[in-house]
């Protein structure tokens, strides 16, 4: 047919011929042969088509149930890896039923004993009473006697007896053997097998459920902490709100006039001597105090305060300049609802430093006389001291015991929220902070070197004097608790995970050096 071009392009001119041109062909016959010729042509077109759209479909078929095995072969392997790999997570019910399939398979070896034994019973008694005649009780009891002298007449009598009560058992009898052999397997302690599963099952299943419990405080904690922006995300000034986390003695009372005087930013701050007199209005002002250092009249280190700020959208206002407070997860609540973030940045500092400063700190304002008459040793191991107070902030556990979670947690928080700065390079520290937030442009580095000069921050740090209190009277020699001693031993006791959160906000503080 493919190779039939000139007998196509003959037929084709013939059938192209008027009926008046061959008036003789009708009568010949040859009209219909040249019909025949060209429909059996469009037919044999018309199954070319098909079979080649029919090959196409084979092949096509072909290749799906090809891929179909590999798909089920794939599910296969993948549901033997997820039953493995989650086999401490597998429903009450399969572990019931792996149980059940362990018993009975406990069950069914002692059944074929104890009938082995028992067809052993029955083959003895049958061959004594067929030889002994209407002496086989008797030559029964003296067979079993013979067969375990041991056990003494008693245990053959028994023995009888229960073979001669299986012969001419009754079927109430019958029924309470049933019953005697179901209390027994009751009664069977479970294989050691079974008991340890289902107490390896059991630790699986609290672990499981801890760990789930675990997951679902992190997820509550981070979506509590969504208004933080990451710090690695550029900062806009148009969307994001500067957030300074206060860690009590750790430079803050340094930063403030810095950041107040040096760059001119007003703050909505943690202290209520700040704004005394303007705790109740009902609109939000721009407070200036003797130094030149402006305000907001919002006191950001009391739940009430921020509270209030919340009431009056500080966040959405646009009059301060930055946030500072203590709370990290309150002050979030400033940003819900609104086109507002949190860019959270802290400065860190030593914990056994920090702690100690404390000590101080309580020495001087406190009018308790416990403070005044106990020593740094006596602090350390009382109940006064605070323990992990970073880590409990982050994590949201301010009551209760600090565990590995928690510190975990607190690291997430940290290292994907906060720009670090920390105390031992506090004027690099705010130059970072500066360039970050943009306040590099308020100010010169001439003009910013010397009001830093003026307020004797150099001086300051080098004496790691963090604290604005007056703590004349206090000094406690670094000596006295240097690395090594026992009572250094004792403060990074007390606040150990703070002490890891430390180092890892060190290792952070270099990192985050790349980018900012």
């Amino acid at each position: 047919y493919a190779s039939s071009d000139e007998e196509s392009s003959m037929l084709s001119s013939q059938y192209s011929y008027s009926q008046s041109s061959i008036p003789s062909r009708a009568s010949r016959g040859g009209g219909s042969t040249l019909s025949m010729s060209v429909s059996s042509r469009q037919d044999m077109k018309r199954l070319m088509k098909n079979r080649d759209a029919l090959m196409i479909a084979e092949v096509q078929l072909s290749e799906e149930r090809r891929r179909g095995r590999w798909m089920l072969f794939a599910c296969i392997l993948l549901g033997a890896f997820c039953m493995v790999l989650f086999k401490d997570r597998w429903p009450d019910g399969m572990r019931d039923a792996l149980i059940k399939y362990l018993d009975s398979g406990d069950r069914t070896e002692k059944s074929s004993s104890e009938s082995s034994g028992a067809g052993t019973d029955k083959f003895l008694t049958d061959h004594s009473s067929n030889s002994g005649g209407g002496n086989n009780h008797k030559t029964e009891m003296q067979q079993y006697s013979r067969d375990d002298p041991a056990s003494g007449t008693s245990t053959a009598m028994s023995e009888y007896l229960a073979s001669n009560n299986h012969k001419h058992s009754t079927a109430s009898s019958s029924i309470e053997d049933e019953d005697s052999e179901s209390f027994e397997d009751a009664a069977r302690p479970r294989p050691e097998s079974a008991s340890k599963i289902i107490a390896d099952l059991t630790d699986a299943q609290k672990t499981a459920n801890k760990e789930a419990a675990l997951m679902e405080e992190l997820e509550q904690h981070l979506d509590n902490l969504s208004k933080y922006l990451k710090w690695n995300l550029p900062y806009k000034s148009d969307r994001d709100v500067p957030f300074y986390w206060v860690i009590p003695m750790s430079g803050s009372s340094l930063l403030d006039p810095v950041l107040g005087k040096c760059y001119g930013l007003v703050q909505a701050a943690d202290q209520a001597s700040y704004i005394k007199g303007h705790e109740e209005e009902k609109i939000l002002n721009v407070l200036l105090d003797d130094d030149g250092k402006k305000y907001v009249n919002v006191d950001m280190g009391s739940m009430g305060g921020i509270k209030r700020a919340q009431e009056l959208h500080l966040a959405t206002s646009n009059v301060a300049n930055l946030i500072r407070s203590p709370y990290v997860y309150e002050v979030a609540m400033l940003f819900t609802g609104t086109a507002k973030y949190g860019k959270c940045f802290t400065m860190v500092r030593n914990p056994i430093d920090r702690a100690v400063d404390v000590f101080r700190n309580l020495k001087s304002v406190t009018t308790n006389d416990v403070f005044k008459e106990m020593n740094l040793e006596e602090y350390a191991k009382s109940s006064f001291m605070e323990d992990n107070w970073m880590v409990r902030v982050l994590s949201n556990e301010m009551d209760g015991k600090i565990e590995q979670h928690h510190l975990d947690l607190a690291q997430h928080v940290l290292g994907r929220k906060c720009l670090i700065g920390l105390t031992e390079k506090f004027e690099e520290s705010i130059l970072r902070f500066s360039h970050y937030f943009d306040w590099a442009t308020k100010i010169s580095q001439d003009d910013l070197a010397k009001c830093e000069a003026d307020l004797e921050i150099a001086k300051h740090v080098e004496n790691q004097n963090f604290s604005n209190a007056n703590m004349e009277g206090t000094e406690i020699k670094k000596e006295d608790y240097k690395e090594g001693t026992d009572l250094y031993k004792v403060l990074a006791e007390k606040n150990a995970f703070d002490m890891e959160l430390y180092h890892y906000a060190q290792g952070l503080y270099h990192r985050q050096a790349l980018y900012s």
